[in-house]
């Protein structure tokens, strides 16, 4: 068993069900709370993979990652046969994980990104082989998921958040959210906010990375997110082609993970007429992120929905005006005049007029970036989000029940066995 040496304190234990190393803003949440609690010293924290992976798993940061075989009650092709396989694996499963939280004295574990592949956790919780505290910790689409969920999964779901302590959500927007979902459960919600280091998010920037010739030496605005229609890239790219009509001197990046959508978005710029005033960059590593916002004017988040937009804040941690729509954290982190643009969802017709505004008076624009960054600073950084986290992990919420059917409209918790 591996050796995770022990102070005071409680150990953490972050549970995500995919390989660290995969890209994605939930990876950067955990690798990032990883750091800030490996930083504050003992007790260690470690990460837990419930995957199965080719490649084994690395230590990051010095922090210990162990793998463990995923084991899901759920599978929408064969329900009942995966019920079936889960309940005869569950004796063995258990035990498993009872012999692993205590061997390595495991206090919290919290996984994230929530869905029914992490019930196994509540019945280990719930049959008191663990007797540490559960955190769930939302990330949005996880959310969007569980609100899509019907039959057995949806139950199962129930379950799985009714045997938590704690139910955190990254935002107030997505805190409601979860409300909806399970409104049995609001008295162990807790809003925690991400957080960004901005000098060591600056610093991460490669200095090797340069944009073609022809984006080199105009005005840049820069959009990041995966291509499909919720990040609201074919709104951006009409927004420009507004903007572009009147100042040939700016060109537009959008970067994002590989999805379906991308062909219709490299179809859009060529419909429009941009392909000479638009880049797609795909799977950017996150380092090479960070430069391309150092080499921004403005950035712009044009999203239908976001649980919370952990990209402004790495746009603020380079002082970058910004522009977004309103959706996720926006209403929590700008403030309209004085440290960004706020525009409404899906109004090309607003978005352009706020980028052309932003445009016009480059200095208005320095100050309102240099303001969101004073903003991030003092209310999303990782420190908060530790320190809170450890707060709600010393307390113990009201003992949960086990629920077997629907919340009623009135959130009444009397359906228990």
């Amino acid at each position: 068993m591996l050796h995770v040496p022990r102070s005071n304190g409680k150990r953490f234990a972050f549970v995500i069900g995919w390989p660290l190393n995969r890209l994605g803003g939930v990876s950067e949440v955990v690798k990032n709370l990883l750091r800030e609690f490996a930083q504050a010293g003992n007790p260690a924290p470690l990460l837990l993979e419930m995957c199965q992976a080719d490649a084994a798993p690395v230590s990051f940061d010095e922090s210990p990652v162990l793998r463990v075989d995923p084991v899901s009650p759920c599978n929408p092709n064969r329900p009942l046969r995966a019920l079936a396989v889960f309940c005869s694996k569950l004796p063995v499963v258990l035990w498993r994980w009872r012999k692993l939280c205590r061997e390595i004295e495991i206090d919290v574990l919290n996984p994230h990104f929530i869905g029914p592949d992490y019930l196994i956790l509540a019945l280990l919780r719930g049959l008191g082989l663990f007797r540490g505290t559960l955190i769930l910790s939302f990330h949005g689409s996880d959310v969007h998921r569980l609100h899509q969920t019907r039959g057995l999964e949806r139950l199962l779901c129930k379950i799985l958040l009714r045997q938590a302590d704690w139910l955190v959500p990254c935002s107030e927007v997505l805190a409601e959210q979860v409300r909806r979902f399970a409104p049995g459960c609001s008295h162990r919600i807790r809003t925690i906010r991400n957080g960004i280091d901005c000098d060591r998010f600056v610093r991460s920037a490669d200095p090797a990375f340069e944009l073609p010739p022809r984006f080199a030496e105009r005005t840049r605005i820069v959009s990041i997110g995966a291509f499909r229609r919720l990040k609201g890239h074919d709104i951006l790219l009409r927004a420009f082609a507004q903007v572009r009509s009147a100042n040939a001197c700016v060109c537009l990046i959008i970067a994002g993970g590989d999805a379906a959508e991308f062909h219709n978005t490299e179809q859009l710029v060529k419909a429009l007429g941009l392909e000479d005033d638009v880049l797609l960059l795909r799977n950017l590593p996150h380092f090479r992120v960070a430069a391309l916002l150092s080499a921004a004017d403005l950035f712009v988040l044009p999203s239908r929905r976001e649980s919370f937009g952990l990209v402004l804040l790495e746009a603020g941690a380079f002082g970058k005006p910004v522009v977004a729509c309103e959706v996720g954290i926006v209403s929590e982190l700008i403030t309209e005049g004085v440290n960004g643009w706020r525009v409404p969802v899906e109004n090309t017709e607003l978005l352009a007029r706020a980028i052309e505004n932003a445009l016009a008076d480059p200095a208005e624009s320095a100050r309102r970036g240099r303001n969101l960054r004073m903003r991030i600073q003092t209310s999303f950084t990782w420190r908060q989000a530790r320190q809170q986290y450890l707060e709600i992990a010393a307390r113990r919420a009201p003992e949960p029940q086990w629920v077997l059917r629907e919340d009623s409209e009135q959130g009444s918790d009397r359906a228990s066995v």
